[in-house]
């Protein structure tokens, strides 16, 4: 992917997946994410043009308000995408697990889609869910001038204000490529890191962030907030702003960016296989047997499966306050492996 200010994850870029096609011309579909978890977008109607007679499957879980008002990405529905997903419980009010699958093509055979579906689906659908899903996609389509003056236009305010932060500073980027309704604030110009000022936000102020990384936060806007809680989130920020410290940057953690280290054991066997909680330092060359996460958002840095190298420990022991997956036992950083020498003995 690309990167803003080479902290944030940005798009898949449409000559990746060309490059890709080349070298693996006999693929029959393509699954990628857009948006990101921070609302950046890829050129979907690029990529599907690129994809042709394969599949493009579109994971849009965090764009399920989209089509709401023409402030916000256009959706890969109408973008040439064959399937799209939609989280409606991640950007919309409804209950956790509502979820929208939209069929978008010809190439898709609906029956052959349902049938699978019904190998892994429950019998028994929540009915609360589908009235839930079906209640605010109504509540929207009834209301959409409503939400434009009191969600759209206090958030398009908002962010425009934003911009005069002194030390602070917005992602500010073109709506076809970052989705307005996430606030994104770096915060490498001032002394603070983005887990204290996500910290200072939920401790002092009571206003819950969505992520903190090293170097910016996350926050979440919906149709659910409005002018009056739009202006306290402003004052919060400019007052935050006017107490920086711009003059002294943090150093910032390394860029996480490299290449998969697979042993030639499958994740199945090294699963089954006897698994030991191990020091880190005298954890290289062995195979990581649990996945270890920066979350949120829940990506993992260490894979199951993976030949644990020098870079991946120093990696894990500066982060790990942020870290899932892990293990303190006596001021020890233990993971979970399995030792090189007893996967070539099972075998």
């Amino acid at each position: 992917p690309n990167y803003y200010n080479e902290y944030l994850t940005g798009e898949l870029d449409f000559k990746s997946v060309k490059r890709a096609l080349e070298k693996y011309p006999d693929v029959v579909g393509l699954i990628m994410v857009s948006p990101t978890y921070d609302g950046i977008v890829s050129d979907i109607a690029q990529i599907a043009k690129l994809m042709k007679h394969k599949i493009l499957i579109v994971d849009e879980a965090h764009g399920a308000h989209f089509n709401i008002n023409s402030v916000f990405p256009t959706s890969s529905i109408n973008l040439g995408a064959d399937i799209v997903i939609h989280s409606m419980h991640k950007t919309l009010p409804t209950l956790t697990q509502c979820a929208l699958l939209h069929i978008c093509s010809s190439k898709i055979n609906y029956t052959d889609l349902i049938q699978n579906l019904r190998l892994t689906q429950t019998s028994s659908p929540s009915y609360l869910f589908m009235a839930n899903m079906d209640y605010i996609r109504n509540y929207i389509q009834q209301n959409k001038h409503q939400i434009q003056n009191s969600y759209i236009l206090p958030l398009k305010q908002l962010r425009f204000k934003l911009k005069s932060l002194k030390n602070l500073y917005i992602l500010d980027e073109n709506i076809s490529k970052h989705d307005i309704s996430k606030i994104i604030l770096f915060t490498n110009n001032t002394n603070l890191t983005g887990y204290s000022l996500g910290n200072l936000l939920e401790t002092k102020y009571k206003i819950g962030i969505e992520m903190a990384t090293q170097n910016y936060i996350l926050l979440i806007t919906t149709i659910s907030d409005n002018k009056k809680s739009l202006d306290i989130l402003e004052k919060i920020l400019f007052k935050i702003d006017n107490n920086c410290n711009g003059k002294q940057p943090l150093p910032v953690n390394l860029k996480y960016n490299r290449k998969l280290c697979l042993p030639k054991n499958s994740p199945r066997q090294i699963y089954y296989s006897t698994q030991h909680w191990h020091d880190i330092d005298l954890s290289e060359n062995h195979i990581c047997a649990k996945n270890i996460m920066l979350y949120p958002p829940g990506i993992p840095i260490l894979c199951l499966g993976e030949m644990i190298n020098k870079k991946m420990i120093e990696f894990i022991k500066i982060n790990i306050s942020y870290l899932k997956g892990i293990k303190v036992e006596n001021k020890k950083i233990k993971i979970l492996v399995v030792y090189k020498k007893e996967m070539r003995e099972n075998l």
